[in-house]
């Protein structure tokens, strides 16, 4: 529990044009964001925090308060919600954002549903010139892993499926998804081999980059 409190997003080589972005007033979405360690690194960082947003699944904002004590001083809207299935509120940032961060979310599932997340991520964005970074599990071959305690098989995918999913996701959305995936260890990300033991199949870390309708080489060196 105590490394998913770890900023995971100070990680991502695209990190510094992110916040950068941030300072000029760009918006930013965390798909589940848990409690919001990453939103604190970037505001401590000095984004500010008025077009920050954040959406999860399970409610642990209040936890998160708990956690830092800094309830008064934390500003970020919130939105309980379901990427698969998003509700009203969720729904009224379609097209709205520019940023997106989801990480150790899509590897959850299979491939199918990992799409269907997909492009509700895309239908969030402005499009061109958009981000959506992130990491997620992933793997060198394709392959199903089971994750120790659920009854759910996650399909690990590799730099080539990752793509051509957003290939996919362009053609049901009419967009244009430019793509770029680092597979690196676990220990590159600051994480002991341990931290996750719960997985039967140990997979690789995949760190994401993808840029909507514009030259990735213009944006940042992606190494």
């Amino acid at each position: 529990m105590a490394k998913f409190l770890d900023p995971m997003i100070v990680r991502s080589p695209a990190y510094p044009k992110v916040l950068s972005r941030l300072k000029e007033g760009q918006s930013f979405l965390d798909v589940g964001c848990f409690m919001g360690y990453d939103l604190r690194q970037l505001i401590f960082d000095g984004a500010p925090s008025k077009n920050l947003h954040a959406a999860d699944i399970v409610n642990h904002w209040e936890l998160g308060y708990q956690l830092f004590n800094d309830k008064e001083k934390f500003h970020v809207d919130y939105v309980k919600s379901d990427i698969l299935s998003p509700g009203d509120t969720l729904l009224q940032l379609r097209g709205k954002i520019d940023i997106i961060s989801v990480t150790h979310v899509l590897n959850q599932w299979n491939l199918e549903t990992q799409l269907a997340a997909a492009v509700q991520l895309s239908l969030l964005t402005k499009g061109s010139g958009s981000l959506i970074i992130g990491f997620q599990a992933g793997a060198l071959t394709t392959k199903v892993g089971k994750v120790t305690g659920f009854k759910y098989r996650a399909e690990l995918q590799t730099p080539e499926s990752w793509e051509r999913m957003w290939e996919s996701v362009g053609g049901q959305t009419g967009t244009l998804w430019e793509t770029q995936v680092r597979v690196r260890t676990w220990e590159d990300i600051g994480y002991d081999p341990k931290d996750t033991a719960y997985w039967e199949k140990n997979p690789k870390c995949l760190s994401l980059l993808l840029l909507g309708r514009s030259d990735i080489s213009k944006i940042l060196n992606y190494p």
